[in-house]
């Protein structure tokens, strides 16, 4: 199959695989209660001023299965069953923006939940660190490389403010570049390495830091962050979301939100596959212009 190509089934068969992961592995973690912590009651408050969305396991995991229906690449549209967003609304916290293109015969998914995976777009969002805003955009590889050093720097930084807002907004877009920079982003110990390293610190600044991020708020940000950055990732790395699963603050006030962002990523997918088949033909051409839908 030549780099112009789609090969439906192989695409089909990814999505189908993630829908299994989701459904069998994610949605019973995020479903776990653990030991009540604030972050985690500031979630069931938010949870009860929305009394029509989902929150029982047994629930996802059929439509997750409901919707896996959808994938079968050998049912002309015309004998398929329609595919109904009003079916799933329960389990649909927002409409995401939805994209793709093609490159090198595989779908490039970005898919928008709320944080931008446009990085030129995300550099403009409010209480970003402002100097990275002033970066060349034209270079987005360097773009990403900047922003990987900013985050490693943090403990040099004094606006923790800053930080917090650009954790939550900028690492699910490098997330969906580097995986491995976003697991080691969303790491404390990662911080408490940097700190301890550094040098020029005083006793007295080395302390304050590292009190930063050894606090409560702190835990409750990387909460948030993680998220946007499983939302990034279920993209074009879902499986990578299973390295999250055991992270310390994946529970949390924004845990309740997690499985929605998911699976609207997941739904998304699955509406390009099934409904808009005919801009993924055999012929479609490499473009790297992004499709809208």
């Amino acid at each position: 199959m030549g780099q112009y190509q789609v090969d439906l089934n192989a695409e089909s068969g990814r999505l189908h695989a993630e829908l299994v992961v989701f459904e069998q592995e994610v949605l019973p973690v995020l479903f776990r209660r653990t030991n009540t912590s604030p972050t985690q009651a500031m979630g069931r408050v938010f949870e009860r001023r929305l009394p029509d969305l989902a929150r029982c396991l047994p629930d996802w995991q059929q439509a997750t299965r409901m919707l896996a229906d959808f994938l079968r690449v050998d049912v002309p549209l015309v004998d398929g069953p329609p595919l109904d967003r009003s079916d799933f609304a329960a389990f649909l916290f927002q409409k995401p923006t939805a994209s793709f293109r093609i490159q090198n015969g595989r779908i490039v998914w970005r898919i928008e939940t709320c944080m931008p995976l446009d990085l030129t777009k995300a550099l403009d969002y409010p209480f970003v660190a402002p100097e990275l805003g002033a970066i060349c955009r034209n270079d987005i590889g360097m773009l990403v490389r900047e922003i990987k050093q900013w985050f490693i720097d943090f403990p040099a930084r004094d606006d923790e403010c800053c930080f917090y807002n650009t954790l939550c907004t900028l690492l699910p877009v490098v997330a969906d570049v580097d995986p491995d920079f976003a697991k080691a982003a969303l790491d404390r110990d990662t911080y408490r390495f940097a700190i301890n390293a550094d040098g020029t610190l005083t006793d007295g600044e080395r302390s304050r830091r590292m009190k930063v991020v050894n606090g409560f708020y702190l835990g409750h940000v990387l909460n948030n962050a993680l998220l946007h950055v499983l939302a990034a990732l279920a993209n074009n790395h879902f499986m990578r979301v299973r390295d999250f699963l055991v992270h310390p603050h994946l529970h949390g006030g924004y845990t309740h939100l997690m499985p929605h962002y998911l699976f609207a990523v997941l739904f998304s997918k699955v509406v390009v596959l099934h409904t808009h088949k005919q801009l993924l033909t055999p012929s479609t051409p490499e473009n790297n212009k992004w499709q809208y839908c």
